[in-house]
């Protein structure tokens, strides 16, 4: 990145998550839909209103055991995109989700659906952030649904099918092997940008890059995380009713 001709060294660039974001990748019209952020102090609107929103918290505050009350609140979201964001989450081990939890809904028509948002501190310790961390943040179904033994089938499908393929290890750590060249060469130039400088405010304790080693060591320890994390969450279904993983052989 460059300002007014000064290097700024490497940035990361993320779409804002509000109205526009809607608009620019679903195609509805500013002004037809609902845009809700839940977080652990409650809710605000984004963009439209509560009206909508307030129906289905009620509906997921019964009882979701029932299986009646089950199926009235999966007629108001998309049980299946939700459950691939929190195995998302489960997966990257985000420990910053209270005040990320972003949904939306055409208004009169469509279900409830999530965004998958700010990541950047998953990926610290393969042992860290359990399914019990996901299912004790109340800005989200997620524990209410995990009364219905149905929804625990599949969540527990979902979540080791994605940990089997799309976050499998060796498609993990191919990804960060390619992310890691794509910048590679323009780190020497970053580090030297911002060499003694650190974060203001909140972030006062964060420092500069101190060198390429240490660059290298912290993209080792993504690789370390992406091969240990599968292992460690599927043993910790264990936990929730299901099978302890077997070791299988295929010739």
């Amino acid at each position: 990145v460059y300002i007014n001709g000064q290097y700024m060294g490497v940035h990361n660039l993320r779409e804002k998550i509000d109205e526009d974001f809607i608009v620019g990748n679903h195609g509805l019209a500013a002004g037809t839909f609902d845009m809700i952020e839940e977080t652990d102090a409650g809710h605000y609107a984004e963009t439209g209103d509560f009206k909508a929103n307030n129906i289905f918290l009620s509906l997921t505050a019964k009882d979701l055991s029932n299986q009646a009350n089950y199926d009235a609140v999966a007629a108001q979201m998309d049980i299946n995109e939700f459950t691939e964001m929190v195995s998302t989450e489960v997966y990257s081990g985000n420990n910053s989700i209270g005040h990320n939890l972003m949904k939306w809904k055409a208004k009169d028509s469509g279900k409830w659906k999530w965004i998958l948002m700010d990541f950047d501190r998953g990926f610290f310790g393969a042992n860290n952030q359990m399914i019990s961390f996901y299912l004790n943040e109340d800005g989200w179904p997620f524990r209410d649904l995990m009364k219905n033994t149905d929804y625990k089938k599949l969540f527990g499908r979902k979540l080791s099918d994605l940990l089997f393929t799309t976050f499998n290890p060796t498609r993990m750590i191919a990804e960060i092997d390619n992310h890691q060249k794509l910048i590679e060469a323009e780190m020497p130039n970053h580090i030297a940008r911002w060499a003694g400088t650190h974060g203001t405010g909140n972030y006062s304790s964060i420092y500069a890059i101190s060198s390429m080693d240490y660059w290298y060591s912290e993209v080792e320890k993504l690789r370390t995380f992406a091969q240990a994390r599968p292992g460690i969450i599927l043993n910790d279904l264990a936990n929730y009713g299901f099978q302890a993983p077997v070791a299988v052989s295929v010739t």
